[in-house]
């Protein structure tokens, strides 16, 4: 575990938490580490349970935003009737959901553990939370600390809403432009990175006692096949993935990852059968629990993946999945049949109730740990009885809640702007007063403005936005008007993460820009608010006098990619490499 006087070092004078949060914080860690309390807990509920709820208690199900609000819902008889294990949660507005957990919570026979995907923080399913940088863009940061707190503050976003479980980190190695499930989710391409930046972020989010999960085993991120629609294959060697993509896995274990997510991926090396990996004994029981070791839980992929569903029954995914050597299925397209299919096994004697008990206590003891089973709420988790309370409690917070959390953010794309090319001493620019500065907003957003209000606290700066279906002969007047200034910063904004969209990266804009970079190479700064692997659509990059990857156009951002221009400070801009290699073999359809 990272040790926690870098947690100390790092909140000296409040700058990202502060000692409130401190004492609480690692009172939560040394419960967590109560084995033996929390193993006799888990025992004596499961001598309570019945042949069906137990079952049930291996289900996590999808918690419709509605169905969280509304009485007498589909999600209420789950809940109360059929008294599943745990659901996982989604966008909507943020202080209903968290009503909505309470008020669901009340129904359930056993306390639910509940889950929701929190990569880059709750912002990434509700938009009221403070938003931190997406995987890549934190890698670039280059900073074990960083990942840390990443983690840490998530876990506190996720304490506030009554959520357990962070179905994160991605520990995919981008080995491949156009992987659909990796790109700006995964830490790079470089496995001792992937791996070093998880583990922090796992120390991170236990210390603030929040569970987490490594996903997708055995590793995605070598095709460009999205398992939501189709199932990927994986066509590596056993020694390349043993070597590679096992690595992280290994890493998360040893840190003590609660869950690993194994993923819809064909794996012929590791199953000659082809069989996605997630109903694939020998790849969950013969390489996860008994090669790798891993004693925590296995949790399937959602259920209804094209990945794993094409051709197949849902009752017979759950049941391979099961024998397969998985604790928990995610998302079964009808949890009620699946609990009676599972009865009638047992009961047939086609399974083994002695198995059952032992995926059952893994996740009572994991219920334990959160603290939903003690009366005196002393730690961890307990349900709140007003649901009402909850919900006002969240729409009553203000910015200053978030204040760490954003400062935290702004720091860290400081810390991780990646400069591609540069003209030696051109960053910063310098004695900009008295001087012309243009800036030219290509494919304009709203960050567009940030950049510029941050920019006039330098400089007088004129800008000129640019369409990004402009006439080229327009642009060439453009052109000639900027040439006249001293200095010229080009933002690229509103890129995509798509490779099949080319990054939203305008082509031809971007070839005449780069003629014009290259020609002016002494005032020229170019920054790319995008995914680097777009790179290879502006080969020009070395040319100009600066080129910036900024990784996505968000107001953090753009302050920092001004920062960088304009204010040198080698504490912040020691210009690291970035996360990924700037050519990359690309597969497209």
């Amino acid at each position: 575990m990272l040790a926690l006087s870098a947690f100390f070092a790092s909140a000296q004078d409040g700058e990202i938490v502060t000692g409130e949060y401190l004492s609480k914080d690692c009172e939560l860690y040394k419960m967590n580490q109560l084995d033996g309390y929390h193993n006799a807990l888990a025992d004596s509920v499961l001598n309570t349970l019945s042949l069906r709820q137990k079952i049930a208690q291996l289900l996590m199900v999808e918690a419709p935003s509605a169905g969280l609000f509304e009485v007498g819902s589909r999600l209420d008889s789950l809940v109360r009737d059929l008294g599943v294990g745990g659901i996982i949660v989604f966008r909507n507005d943020a202080a209903r959901v968290a009503g909505g957990i309470c008020r669901v919570q009340e129904l359930a026979p056993l306390p639910m553990l509940v889950a929701a995907d929190a990569e880059w923080g709750l912002s990434m399913r509700y938009p009221e939370y403070p938003r931190f940088p997406k995987a890549l863009q934190m890698s670039a940061s280059n900073s074990e600390q960083n990942m840390w707190f990443l983690g840490y503050h998530t876990a506190r976003q996720c304490r506030s809403m009554n959520i357990h479980i962070n179905f994160a980190p991605v520990v995919d190695i981008n080995r491949l432009e156009g992987d659909p499930v990796s790109s700006m989710r995964s830490y790079g391409d470089d496995k001792r990175r992937v791996a070093t930046n998880a583990s922090a972020y796992i120390d991170g989010m236990r210390v603030n006692g929040i569970f987490t999960c490594a996903k997708h085993f055995p590793g995605a991120g070598d095709n460009n096949v999205d398992s939501h629609k189709a199932m990927p294959v994986n066509t590596s060697s056993a020694r390349r993935i043993d070597t590679l993509n096992l690595f992280p896995f290994r890493k998360a274990i040893e840190a003590g990852v609660e869950f690993v997510m194994v993923g819809h991926i064909s794996v012929p090396a590791l199953d000659s059968t082809g069989t996605p990996a997630s109903i694939s004994k020998p790849i969950i029981t013969g390489l996860l629990k008994e090669k790798l070791g891993f004693d925590g839980i296995v949790i399937t992929d959602a259920l209804g993946m094209k990945g794993v569903s094409e051709g197949r029954e849902q009752k017979d995914i759950a049941v391979a999945a099961y024998q397969a050597g998985v604790d928990v299925l995610l998302m079964p397209e009808d949890p009620f049949a699946t609990v009676d299919l599972f009865e009638s096994l047992f009961n047939d004697g086609e399974l083994s109730e002695d198995e059952l008990d032992m995926k059952v206590l893994k996740v009572l003891r994991l219920k334990a740990r959160a603290g939903l089973f003690d009366t005196d709420q002393k730690y961890g988790f307990r349900p709140m009885k007003d649901s009402a309370a909850v919900a006002d409690h969240i729409r009553g917070r203000s910015d200053f809640d978030f204040v760490f959390e954003r400062k935290f953010a702004s720091q860290v794309a400081k810390e991780s702007m990646s400069v591609v090319a540069e003209k030696k001493g051109l960053l910063p620019l310098k004695s900009v007063l008295g001087t012309k500065v243009a800036y030219m907003a290509v494919n304009p957003s709203d960050n567009s403005d940030v950049m510029l209000a941050e920019m006039m606290r330098y400089a007088t700066v004129h800008r000129f936005d640019v369409a990004p279906d402009i006439p080229l002969y327009r642009l060439d007047s453009l052109l000639k008007v900027v040439n006249e200034y001293d200095w010229v910063v080009v933002g690229l904004h509103n890129a995509k993460d798509d490779i099949a969209a080319d990054y939203n990266v305008p082509k031809d804009v971007c070839e005449r820009l780069g003629k014009w970079a290259t020609a002016n190479p002494s005032k020229s700064v170019v920054v790319w608010f995008g995914n680097p692997y777009a790179l290879r659509l502006m080969p020009w990059n070395a040319s100009a006098g600066a080129f910036m990857v900024a990784y996505e156009d968000l107001d953090f951002n753009a302050a920092a990619a001004v920062n960088t221009i304009f204010r040198e400070d080698p504490a912040l801009h020691p210009r690291k490499p970035m996360p990924v290699q700037k050519k990359r073999k690309t597969t497209r359809k």
